[in-house]
């Protein structure tokens, strides 16, 4: 009877330990279930969310594109995209405070339009993706932009790389499809020589012919090279092609107008600059750019003797102008050309005995 009474008191006990039980596990469920519904909720909110952000990034970047095709401005149109990465958004204020400031510099004071828009390129380094070149090619279709400007930032080291592409480097045999231009400074750091290496780049793609100056006149081309004065002098701003490109353009542009107007100044600078370039480069290095400078240096020279005569310096800038010729001959380009212009000779010859030919026969 006494085992009875006890299992009589046990089996509720256990029932209501039992109903405990099942009583938290609901409501464990219970609160996972609403934690589901809550997580659910969020990301159908946050992909909602994104995908509105991507509407309206794209329909922005679309407005961006019909008012700068609709703008009526005479001269070039700018497109700066998005800079990525760490002080992105800074950097590309700069890139639009550099171009408003000193783009007329290096583009003949033309006037331009510009603008910036959510312009996405995620090519920095080698080449264009093919994504990328479509988006650039419907970009430059879309705006009648002439040139695009897009780049990404980086904290570890400062550096931010800006990259340039016109419709001629996207078409043209450059795989590359851009020029890239690295500024090894954080953007909060950019002062104002930054801002004419940023110009002077951005006006070299849209100015291709600065590079072959012997198209324009002193008067125009002056105001440019003072400009250009002013980025040799700042030895730590330009690096890279970048810096060959401004040291060969100045070269060529003072001479240039040191020929055209004899002006004993243009002609030193040239000759000057050219020295610092032969100083740093071997003809190992770059066969065709030390021919080119030796040549220039050369010209430079004689030049200066044709308005203050040195035997000494004209024997020296005729040295110059042989050494530079003599060493296109190993160039390969140059080779070819040569074999080239043989074979055109050889045709012509027989041309000639051809039509000579013809003459007595027809007497």
């Amino acid at each position: 009877m006494a085992q009875t009474g006890t299992s009589s008191i046990s089996n509720p006990i256990e029932a209501i330990a039992a109903f405990t039980r099942n009583q938290i596990d609901g409501d464990i469920a219970t609160v996972f279930g609403l934690l589901a519904i809550l997580v659910l909720a969020i990301v159908g909110l946050g992909f909602v969310g994104l995908q509105i952000l991507r509407l309206s990034r794209a329909l922005y970047l679309k407005a961006a594109y019909r008012n700068m095709k609709a703008d009526k401005t005479p001269g070039n149109k700018i497109l700066v995209g998005t800079v990525r990465g760490t002080g992105g958004g800074r950097a590309r204020r700069h890139v639009l405070m550099a171009l408003q400031q000193h783009l007329p510099d290096f583009n003949f004071r033309s006037a331009f339009y510009m603008n910036s828009a959510p312009l996405r390129v995620e090519s920095t380094e080698y080449a264009l993706s093919s994504q990328d070149r479509k988006t650039l090619s419907e970009a430059f279709e879309q705006s009648a932009a002439d040139l695009i400007v897009w780049g990404v930032a980086s904290s570890k080291p400062d550096t931010v790389r800006l990259c340039f592409s016109t419709p001629a480097l996207l078409k043209g045999e450059d795989p590359s499809g851009f020029f890239a231009f690295d500024i090894h400074q954080s953007p909060k750091d950019w002062h104002d020589d930054m801002y004419r290496a940023i110009a002077y780049v951005a006006g070299r793609r849209l100015r291709p012919s600065i590079g072959t100056p012997s198209a324009y006149k002193a008067d125009r081309l002056e105001p440019m090279l003072d400009a250009m004065i002013h980025l040799l002098e700042s030895r730590d701003v330009l690096s890279g092609q970048a810096l060959v490109q401004l040291e060969d353009d100045f070269s060529a542009g003072a001479l240039h107008v040191g020929e055209l107007i004899t002006s004993q100044t243009w002609l030193e600078k040239s000759a000057e600059c050219r020295q610092r370039v032969l100083e740093k480069l071997s003809l190992a290095e770059n066969p065709l750019r030390w021919s080119q400078a030796k040549i220039d240096l050369g010209r430079a020279m004689i030049g200066l003797c044709d308005q203050k005569f040195d035997q000494i310096k004209l024997q020296e800038g005729m040295t110059h102008i042989r050494e530079g010729i003599d060493a296109t001959k190993f160039d390969r380009r140059m080779q070819l050309a040569e074999i080239g212009f043989q074979s055109l000779k050889r045709g012509e010859e027989i041309l000639a005995t051809r039509r000579r030919f013809s003459i007595r026969w027809s007497v």
